[in-house]
């Protein structure tokens, strides 16, 4: 019975000193300007009746911007930009540029609630290429893709956003990550 104490004493004692030794990683993205432009961003994307100057018209009815795809080449998203396309539509409504002003339509329009944000830095990142067919109905087909190298990062990282429109409340769904090597983030890898 006493080597059970001992043995149990001597787990605990090799427990305790390991949590005093293990130190989480610093997170880098708290406090970030990453961080502030997500929250801009989740601010803009669950304004009430956001489709009525953020969404395209199809008929008689308004859907969310989509980004475009290659018809064609069914194995691959393939991006094909257009000046009404969602990423387009949404650097018209973050940047005061004269070039991303010149391809709003219908009511959107730059921002000034963006003035102060960084978003205006982000530009068209890397396309996601899942090796899934269209017809899966993967959430991030059709998806806008920014990105953002801050010179001034500590690690010298890229955010990226994805923002995928939907067919449901929210029209627009909110992904993001911080890469340090890789052109994609870990869960758009299929």
């Amino acid at each position: 019975m006493l080597a059970g104490i001992m043995a149990i004493f001597e787990m605990s004692v090799a427990f305790n000193n390991q949590q005093i030794i293990s130190r989480p990683r610093n997170d880098f993205y708290l406090g970030s300007a990453a961080q502030a432009v997500d929250r801009d961003l989740m601010a803009f994307l669950s304004t009430p009746d956001l489709l009525l100057t953020f969404g395209e018209q199809v008929g008689s009815q308004t859907v969310p911007f989509r980004n475009f795809y290659d018809a064609n080449n069914l194995d691959f998203y393939v991006y094909e930009p257009r000046d009404d396309d969602l990423c387009s539509q949404l650097r018209c409504r973050v940047s005061p540029d004269a070039a991303d002003q010149a391809k709003c339509t219908g009511a959107n329009a730059y921002d000034n609630a963006f003035a102060a944000s960084q978003l205006s830095l982000y530009l068209p990142g890397v396309q996601t290429k899942l090796r899934r067919r269209l017809d899966d109905a993967s959430p991030l087909l059709g998806s806008c893709v920014l990105s953002f190298k801050d010179p001034a990062s500590v690690d010298a990282s890229t955010h990226r956003i994805l923002i995928a429109p939907s067919d449901t409340l929210p029209y627009y769904r909110l992904y993001s990550c911080y890469l340090s090597d890789d052109a994609v983030c870990d869960f758009e890898q299929g």
